[in-house]
């Protein structure tokens, strides 16, 4: 979408058809619908605000009982594919590779059977090297 094309989607009145609905409290949300042995995704998230993850410790977390998998860049990497950023130029995506951008990146998804309770013990232990490029 042209940054033109952007521009004209503000400032011009929309009829929200589920607008009362959504106020009232009567409109259904995907999370309202019941569904048969879900699975819940654990995610974990960057503590520094800029660098690059050296390695995960994985074992802990991967022998827990009802964890399915554990996704990183490792093993998601050049399968997450980037969309454009609006400004035409190539966007990051979630896992795509071992560099962190933002403090709360997320940079590893455990996917569960169960919403386990205690993650102290499970939680992926990751290493983030900064790497921060002079001036």
């Amino acid at each position: 979408m042209t940054p033109d094309k952007v521009a004209q989607l503000f400032g011009r009145p929309i009829a929200r058809v589920d607008g009362i609905a959504k106020v009232t409290g009567a409109a259904r949300f995907a999370s309202d619908e019941p569904v048969a042995h879900p699975v819940y995704a654990y995610l974990v998230t960057s503590s520094i605000a800029r660098g690059r993850i050296s390695r995960f410790q994985l074992e802990d977390a991967k022998s827990v009982k009802g964890v399915i998998e554990i996704f990183t860049h490792e093993n998601i990497g050049t399968a997450a594919k980037s969309d454009t950023g609006p400004d035409g130029h190539p966007s990051t995506t979630t896992l795509e590779s071992n560099q962190v951008w933002y403090d709360g990146q997320i940079v590893a998804s455990r996917p569960e059977r169960q919403q386990i309770r205690s993650r102290s013990s499970m939680n992926p232990r990751r290493r983030a090297r900064h790497s921060i490029p002079r001036a």
